[in-house]
């Protein structure tokens, strides 16, 4: 944690009888909350209220002053800072003083709201370290919490309002030497989780930032020096609905919105089936640590790590030479498949239950009866909603394609959870020769793309009915409209 020093002058804003400066008041408090920094005084800030001449008041200065912790041991200033300093008066050598605290590094920055204590500081290479009111309100400002758009049938809580009793709790418990302590300490941090209609917890996604020196030495070997988000805990038991891949979105997510690049992540081997999805997605194995569970046995986890800038897996497109096809779907499909497109988004019973499972899969269906060979594993798909919404709403990466099956029933085998239509729609739709695109949803389009933008760029010369092959230079006019889609797009 880094240290904050403070001037006897703010000291006084903060503990006289007056109704506290607004500033002041804002500026205590960012520091108060911070997590990163902590308010010290130095010694001579002591010395310097003995010096008030009321004895009541003296002591109430002193009183309140004990609160806060000193620097230990101080260093001396050398003859060659305090001539750099001009020294004139006993005021300066406090002064002198406390700036050498700054420059020997016994703390970070130092707050004052004394403008010839401040050039005489820039004089010396500290302006930067030391800090008027106003410099230290925006300086210290908490940053802006990017808010990271979940389903509806997901809650981010705090675990102080989760029971630590309930029985999903029980196999983290087993699994792990401390857990309740640890779950107890977390109390005032959040999780993303699903609960059932008894209000029992089902799923749970715990994510924390931390920092590029932070050190587990439990590790075989370190982590990478830089910011980080680990996965505390990922757990799902509601099984069939694809949870564990929107949980998977939303880690991505909440690492792109605050620009850290790694993830990373510690599994048991016995954890198969969550290790597949995992690697699914880019995670990969880098080292392993020691675990100890309830048992107090030993066990080794593995940890896998995810790079965001990492342009071979998901969410990124490492485009060489893939085909790419413009894909027509309808909008009541579109927005099943993919929800998070829509503009206007109006919430179903079962949107706040989480029975969409084509909208919480990455994996997805798309179904039509087109008699197109082209298509292959790698291409690229981008969906262009039809009808009243005639825009561009998503990009996807095939999987595997059919077009011959024996029974319908292969169809509903194939397709199952993946697709946007119900059993009986799929009756009416599906045929023995029906295309059948099983795909990734890697992107959605933030910017609008219409169908007259379409147009005007030449991509396009008239609707588009059928699913319709393009090239690399109608794609990139596409993309150039969107940065949060261009971003995630590299060419080779």
């Amino acid at each position: 944690m880094k240290k904050v020093l403070l001037d006897t002058n703010m000291f006084i804003y903060l503990l006289d009888h007056h109704v506290l400066n607004p500033k002041v008041e804002k500026l205590t408090r960012m520091l108060f909350d911070s997590e990163e920094y902590k308010i010290v005084i130095h010694p001579k800030t002591i010395v310097e209220a003995q010096k008030i001449k009321d004895p009541v008041l003296k002591e109430i200065f002193l009183s309140k002053l004990r609160i806060y912790k000193q620097i230990d041991k101080p260093p001396i200033p050398s003859e060659e800072f305090i001539k750099s300093l001009r020294v004139s008066s006993d005021n300066d050598e406090i002064d002198i003083e406390l700036l050498y605290s700054v420059q020997k590094n016994c703390v970070e920055y130092f707050i004052t709201n004394d403008n010839d204590l401040k050039k005489k500081a820039s004089r010396i290479g500290l302006g930067e370290r030391v800090l008027s009111i106003d410099e230290a309100l925006e300086f210290f400002k908490p940053v802006k919490e990017e808010f990271v758009d979940i389903p509806a049938f997901i809650e981010e809580d705090y675990l102080r309002n989760m029971e630590l009793d309930d029985p999903f709790f029980t196999s983290l418990r087993n699994d792990y030497w401390g857990f309740d302590n640890w779950f107890l300490r977390k109390k005032e941090e959040k999780a993303y989780v699903i609960r059932n209609d008894k209000r029992q917890i089902t799923s749970f996604l715990m994510l924390k930032e931390e920092p590029e020196d932070d050190v587990d030495q439990s590790l075989l070997k370190q982590l990478p020096n830089q910011k980080r988000i680990k996965v505390s805990t990922f757990k799902v038991t509601n099984r069939g609905k694809r949870i564990g891949e929107t949980f998977i979105k939303i880690m991505l997510r909440y690492a792109s919105k605050r620009n850290v690049n790694l993830l990373y992540v510690t599994v048991f081997p016995k954890q198969a089936q969550l290790i597949t999805l995992l690697s699914d997605y880019g995670f990969t194995l880098y080292t392993q640590k020691m675990t100890t569970n309830s048992e107090g046995i030993s066990l080794m986890e593995n940890v896998y790590v995810k790079y965001l800038d990492d342009y071979t897996s998901f969410p990124n497109i490492e485009y060489t030479n893939q085909g790419i096809f413009l894909v027509p779907i309808r909008p009541e499909y579109n927005k099943l498949l993919f929800p998070e497109s829509e503009i206007n988004f109006q919430l179903s019973l079962d949107d706040y239950r989480g029975e969409i499972t084509s909208s919480n899969a990455i994996k997805k269906a798309y179904i039509c009866n087109s008699n197109t060979k082209q298509i292959k594993n790698g291409d690229l798909l981008f969906f262009y909603s039809t009808r009243e919404n005639m825009r561009m709403t998503a990009i996807g990466v095939v999987d595997e394609v059919y077009d011959r099956f024996d029974s319908i029933d292969d169809i509903f085998d194939i397709v199952r959870k993946r697709t946007a239509y119900s059993n009986e729609q799929l009756k009416d739709v599906a045929r023995l020769d029906s295309l059948v695109i099983l795909f990734k949803h890697y992107l959605s389009f933030e910017q609008e793309i219409r169908y007259r933008d379409l147009i005007e760029m030449g991509v396009i010369s008239s609707g588009i009915q059928q699913i319709q092959k393009i090239n690399q230079e109608k794609m990139s006019l596409i993309i150039s409209r969107d940065d949060s889609v261009a971003n995630h797009i590299k060419f080779n």
